[in-house]
């Protein structure tokens, strides 16, 4: 894979009822498998909480 500037577009539904310790995490991976994929962000699901 070639290194260079990559755009990702994603729709995440965050609500209110979420359990506080729900997450999304985002990863970066060159193949089909989360093993050796690097985290680029994690957010909260709850709309009430920070990241």
């Amino acid at each position: 894979m070639k290194s260079g500037n990559f755009r990702i577009n994603v729709w995440l539904h965050r609500h209110g009822s979420a359990h506080i310790n729900d997450n999304y995490d985002i990863y970066f991976n060159s193949s089909k498998s989360l093993t050796g994929a690097t985290l680029i962000t994690s957010m909260k699901s709850d709309i009430d909480e920070k990241r």
